[in-house]
């Protein structure tokens, strides 16, 4: 008999099956079911993210937010010792000062200290971006194009700085009563440099030095200077960097890196061999081979066809009659020296470079790989490599190769002697006496964890396959075979993959074609990266002028920033990355259209239904049909799940021939799915519609193993030879004579399709197999996770309901409810909105549409004095104490409050009433109480709860398995809510059914632990 195990593998889940078989014999020893992840949690990620990916991208917001808020206050701190600003309780006049009054009369009058310090707070405020040499160039051009902008407006207004500029036009616009909608106004969101700000301050601090000597020294200008314009070096991520396979303890070489650079034209010219018009070999000898590499080193690539010349002209060939093995391939060149060939640029160091001797030469690129800021590259190049002006530009915004090859420097410098002399790089590796396959495969009698993967989806689902892995082995010992199912089509015919080649081919060509038109002018890019070349297909596409705002885009503008590639559909609502849901987008209007459709943008009034329609005629029509749909389906992670499942299949096999089994195989899904049709295992979990796969229940993942498991080359063979002998009269037969057997079959037929069982009592004992599953969830109990909800909450002096209180919270007035509408609290404000939204919505717009729409045009204050917008509006809301968390500042004074976010866990005491009678009572724990306790080094569970009379019981937190003592079922732990009720679920069910919702004290439970292969052990407290 022989062993299978069979692994259905998922994202969120996996499925397996132990089987003994042999022939038309078999057993199923054991199945089961491991569930780790839920899906919902997974669905708010982005592909190959983790589920927590969205807490930390808005982390990093609050830092950002916290560093800002932190250098305002050194920055108050500092100006206040000096003179330069008022106490704290006396800096709301100071604050309400005309900052570009200020900034602009200081630069040739003199001004108060004070005046001069709300300048430089102002300044700290708004300092513009500092470059990154690493940045995405998207990010770079359009500050290099909105530096040109506010550039040639300071040009038109004869302003000095920045600030100036802001004066001129806010006075210019004041005395003549222009709208803020006229050209040029706009003091905010504008593309500006750091250095602009710089320069501003170093005239400012220059022009009031003379009138504040004994104040304004060059100390306390280091001091302010530090203060506003520190920026913190990004942090490295060398630690992402892969290890060497050789040497075990050195990271991997970077590409640009001279010495890979050398490396890897050596390895391709050794892999390279030549035949003559009648197909005989030419022999390259290492000499011959020295010619065509000082040929490539000093170019980025070289085609085939020069390559042939350059031997010609050596005398190795006659003529170009010869054929490059590595040509057939529809290869069309050989990468060359890309650092020699950009470094050698006669706009950076020309000729010059190769007569640098190679440790400078190694140094340059040193600095081009690991330097962020271009200003130092720049200050180098000038002083100690004496270059000019404009090659010192040039070269600080060099971006060389990027990414890491195979190897480390010091296992590149091992084997480059061997590829000197000629040797593939096979045979460079045994002779610099390295063992690729060290750590030989198939003798481990259990897994040990999985590699470093950067995918956490894959990553956390190879430590579970290990758990399970490991538990199999540990109680039923190692499988003679391993079939994991890879989901993917099966193997396609000949025509299909022919058409598949095909348009392969073409797709090759036209992202060739685009990767020539970029090198070339108008754009001159050195390396086409794949968004130039999306960038540029889309930008053919769409035939140079933006869908949304029909603004034309120049060759000029293809690559400033102005316009941004843009998913029709957003991503985070349709998951589609493909080229269908992309355009070009003009940069403004994409902010403004944020997380919309394009039709929602017709339904807030940012576009018109008409303007918009007219200008995507242009488009193929399955973007158009994208511009105009009204709805987005929000089955989120089903294709996300199917991309993940493929990733993690692949790296599982190669995982699992680690184990002392006979053979790790990898089985096609769709063949799977076949099989399991066929065998009519639909219906062991869907009995009432057995055509159809029941996903309601988390063991339709073990019936899917087993058949993984019974997936063989033999099966396969069988389903073929089974089919080649039941023909057409055959079936006619069945269905004349043999009704009830015919009926049977045609059950369990896919079309006309039939195999039987794998043995006889194969599909009772698949159904016993199933029913004796007990599912097992992975707990996690780990004090992490949201503490709080997102929206903070103010407390108000009015009247509540008893045990609730009054609360507000900010929100935009486009995003309102019917009901808001009601709770706006300021009674002025909600008057007038209330009536803008009615007088939409008799013009005929719906009530919803009419809310949207306040966005682009929003209600407005208007007195004597100012017309102000209502962007947004404070809600007046009931809220319960006890579920918010409560902040207070410096002086322990609370000033807002936030929803508790998760809970962490309830716990369970018995105690008794007046009368004497035993109850049970449950207290909740918020996550953020739990991460206190942890913080404080106390308990997280106390089981010592006071008053003294509560006895401790047991505690449960989310994803625990209990017993359900009232029907004796096994459920987890879906909810624990902060009124003390926990929701409870079926341990099979995948969906919102066969839930249970008990009060704390109507609990009757007993919490147990299920191993990673569903063994059941008690859990005592």
């Amino acid at each position: 008999m022989t062993k299978i195990l069979g692994l259905d593998l998922g994202v969120a889940s996996i499925g397996w099956s132990l089987i003994e078989q042999h022939d038309n014999e078999g057993e199923i020893l054991k199945s089961g079911v491991r569930i780790f992840q839920a899906n919902n949690e997974r669905a708010l990620a982005a592909p190959g993210e983790s589920a927590k990916s969205d807490r930390g991208t808005k982390r990093s917001i609050r830092r950002q937010r916290d560093r800002r808020s932190r250098r305002k206050q050194k920055l108050y701190n500092l100006l206040f010792k000096n003179g330069l600003a008022p106490e704290r309780g006396e800096s709301e006049d100071w604050v309400s000062l005309n900052p570009y009054l200020i900034r602009a009369k200081a630069l040739d009058e003199k001004v108060t200290l004070q005046e001069l310090g709300r300048a430089f707070y102002h300044l700290n405020q708004h300092r513009g971006y500092k470059s990154n040499r690493k940045d995405g160039e998207d990010k770079d051009g359009a500050v290099s194009k909105g530096i040109k902008k506010i550039e040639t407006l300071m040009n038109k207004y004869d302003a000095r700085t920045y600030g100036e500029y802001c004066f001129k036009i806010i006075e210019n616009h004041r005395m003549e009563e222009k709208t803020p909608s006229d050209d040029d106004w706009r003091i905010r969101n504008n593309y500006t440099h750091r250095n602009m700000f710089v320069d501003e301050f170093d005239k400012i601090w220059e022009a009031q030095q003379n009138h504040h000597p004994e104040i304004l020294t060059e100390s306390l200008r280091d001091q302010i200077y530090q203060t506003i314009f520190y920026q913190r070096k990004l942090k490295s991520q060398a630690h992402l960097i892969g290890k060497c396979p050789l040497e075990k303890n050195k990271k991997r070489i970077p590409k640009a890196h001279l010495l890979f650079q050398e490396f890897r034209i050596r390895k391709e010219l050794n892999n390279l061999t030549m035949a003559d018009e009648n197909g005989m070999p030419i022999t390259l000898t290492v000499k011959d081979k020295e010619y065509l590499f000082d040929y490539l080193n000093t170019r980025k690539e070289a085609s085939f066809k020069a390559l042939k010349s350059e031997l010609i002209k050596n005398d190795v060939i006659a003529n170009s009659n010869v054929t490059f093995n590595l040509e057939r391939g529809d290869r069309k060149n050989l990468k060359g020296n890309t650092s020699n060939y950009r470094l050698s640029n006669y706009k950076a160091f020309g000729n010059d470079w190769y007569k640098l001797d190679r440790e400078l030469q190694d140094y340059i690129v040193y600095v081009l790989i690991h330097f962020d800021d271009p200003q130092k590259v720049y200050e180098k190049a000038m002083k100690e490599w004496g270059r000019t002006h404009e090659q010192a530009r040039t070269i600080s915004h060099l971006k060389l190769e990027s990414d890491y090859g195979s190897f480390s420097e010091k296992a590149v410098k091992k084997l480059l002697p061997y590829l000197k002399e000629g040797k593939l790089e096979s045979t460079a590796i045994v002779e610099a006496c390295y063992d690729l396959f060290e750590k030989k495969q198939g003798e481990l009698t259990k897994l040990p964890m999985p590699p470093e993967i950067k995918n956490s989806v894959v990553y956390h689902a190879l430590i579970e396959l290990r758990k399970v892995i490991n538990g199999i082995i540990r109680v039923y010992g190692m499988p003679d075979k391993i079939r994991v199912e890879l989901t993917r089509d099966i193997k396609a015919g000949y025509d299909r993959r022919q058409k598949m080649t095909k348009k392969m081919r073409e797709l090759e060509k036209k992202n060739q074609k685009a990767r020539e038109a970029l090198q070339n002018a108008p754009f001159k890019i050195q390396e086409p990266t794949y968004n130039d070349i999306l960038r540029f297909k889309l930008w053919e596409e769409c035939e140079r002028i933006c869908p949304y705002t029909n603004k034309s885009i120049p060759a000029e503008a293809f690559n400033t920033g102005e316009f941004q590639i843009e998913h029709i559909i957003p991503f985070s609502r349709s998951l589609d990355d493909s080229f269908a849901n992309k355009t070009l987008c003009d940069a403004d209007f994409n902010r403004k259209k944020g997380n919309r459709t394009p039709w929602e943008c017709v339904e807030a009034g940012l576009i018109s239904e008409d303007d918009l329609v007219q200008r995507i005629r242009k488009l193929p029509w399955n973007k158009r049909k994208k511009f105009i749909q009204k709805s987005v389906d929000q089955s989120q992670f089903i294709s996300r799940q199917l991309n993940d499942t493929r990733y993690i299949s692949k790296e599982a096999s190669s995982y699992l021939k680690q184990l002392a089994c006979e053979d790790v195989e990898v089985v096609k899904g769709q063949t799977t799915s076949l099989l399991r049709h066929i065998w009519g295992l639909n219906g062991v979990l869907n009995p009432e519609m057995e055509e159809m796969k029941s996903r309601d229940d988390h063991r339709h993942h073990a019936v899917d193993a087993i058949v993984v498991a019974l997936t063989s080359r033999s099966m396969l063979k069988r389903l073929s030879d089974e089919n080649k002998k039941l023909g057409e009269d055959e079936w006619k037969t069945l269905e004349e004579t043999g009704r009830e057997q015919y009926a049977e079959l045609k059950k369990r037929m896919v079309g006309r399709i039939w195999l039987s069982h794998p043995w006889p009592s194969f599909r009772k004992d698949v159904e016993r197999s199933i029913n004796d599953i007990t599912v097992s969830h992975r707990v996690n109990r780990k004090v992490s996770g949201a503490l709080h909800e997102a929206t903070f909450y103010g407390l108000t002096n009015e009247k509540a309901p008893k045990n609730k209180a009054m609360m507000v919270k900010r929100k935009p007035v486009h995003t309102l409810t019917t009901k808001d509408l009601k709770s706006i609290r300021d009674n002025r404000i909600r008057i007038i909105v209330n009536e803008t939204i009615q007088k939409r919505v008799d013009a005929g717009i719906s009530q919803a549409n009419a809310i949207k729409s306040l966005e682009a045009d929003p209600p407005y204050i208007v007195s004597e004095k100012a017309k102000v917008p209502i962007r947004k509006v404070r809600l007046l809301e009931e809220k319960i104490p006890q579920i918010m968390h409560s902040f207070t500042d410096k002086d322990g004074k609370l000033f807002k409050h936030a929803k508790y976010g998760n809970n962490h866990h309830i716990a369970i005491y018995e105690t008794e009433d007046k009368k004497g009678n035993s109850i049970q009572v449950g207290f909740v724990v918020p996550l953020i109480e739990a991460a206190r306790r942890l913080k404080d080094g106390e308990p997280v569970i106390d089981k010592k709860y006071r008053p003294i009379d509560h006895t401790f019981k047991y505690w449960i937190c989310k994803k625990d398995t209990v017993l359900n003592l009232d029907d004796g079922q096994l459920y987890t732990v879906q909810i624990i809510e902060s009124d003390k009720r926990v929701t409870i679920k079926s341990i099979n069910s995948s969906n919102d059914h066969n839930k249970l919702r008990i009060a704390a004290s109507k609990l009757n439970l007993e919490k147990v632990s299920i191993s990673p292969i569903g063994e059941i052990f008690p859990i005592n407290d």
